[in-house]
């Protein structure tokens, strides 16, 4: 989620990333093989590292850091300021921790489930 986070502009007059964009730019955060870019997942055939950017967008957008207009993603000022505080692999339970809005969503989520 961090690389997310690091890969969009700063400013919203800069524009968003897409997905696509955002997938790329996060493969050359983690150093990932080229390879990587053709790997697809079962479910759509999207790339997977792009599958796994969208599920973070979804995580991060919850926790209100950044959001989603159309097919490209922006930071919010709450992201902005979260980007260097996050540590650098942020998982599920710091945003519930970290971020009420997510940890509403997640308790909504649970409930849908019945968990």
């Amino acid at each position: 989620m961090r690389p997310v986070l690091r890969a969009l502009p700063d400013r919203a007059e800069d524009g968003g990333l897409s997905y696509a964009a955002l997938a790329a730019a996060c493969s050359r955060a983690l150093s990932l093989p080229a390879s990587a870019a053709d790997e697809r997942v079962a479910w759509d055939g999207r790339p997977a590292v792009e599958a796994r950017v969208r599920t973070s967008v979804v995580d991060l957008e919850m926790a209100g850091l950044v959001i989603r207009s159309g097919d490209e993603v922006f930071i919010t000022e709450d992201g902005r300021a979260a980007r260097e505080e996050l540590p650098e692999e942020v998982s599920l339970e710091l945003l519930e921790t970290k971020f009420p809005a997510y940890a509403a969503y997640r308790g909504e989520f649970r409930q849908r489930r019945g968990a």
